[in-house]
C-alpha cells in the first residue's frame, strides 16, 4: 500500500531531509527496477530547490548506503506504487 504524503506535509519537511521510506518488492507491484522479486529499501528525500528524489537498493544495505549510493528511482508508475502523492508533488521530482 502506498504511503500517503500531502503537499502540505511535504512543505513542512526541511530541505535535505527524508520524508518517506519503506520496503517493497522488485517486481511490477513494487519498485520495478530489475524484476528480481527480491526486497528493496527505498528513501524519498527533499532537495534544496523545493524538489525531491527517491533512491533504492537491496534490503540488506543500510539506509545510509541507500541515501548515498542507491539507485535513482525513475518512472511515474514506479513512484506511485510506493507513494500516494499529488500530480503537483510528482511534478517536483528531480529527474
Amino acid at each position: 500500500m502506498p504511503i500517503p504524503i500531502t503537499d502540505e506535509q511535504f512543505e513542512k519537511v526541511p530541505n535535505g531531509q527524508i520524508f518517506a521510506m519503506g520496503m517493497t518488492t522488485d517486481d511490477p507491484d513494487g519498485l520495478y527496477m530489475t524484476g528480481s522479486g527480491n526486497t528493496l529499501k527505498w528513501v524519498a528525500k527533499k532537495g534544496w530547490a523545493n524538489d525531491w528524489a527517491m533512491y533504492c537498493h537491496w534490503a540488506h544495505h543500510s539506509w545510509e548506503f541507500i541515501l548515498e549510493q542507491g539507485d535513482k528511482v525513475h518512472g511515474r508508475d514506479n513512484i506511485k506504487r510506493v507513494l500516494d502523492i499529488s500530480d503537483n508533488l510528482l511534478g517536483r521530482y528531480r529527474p
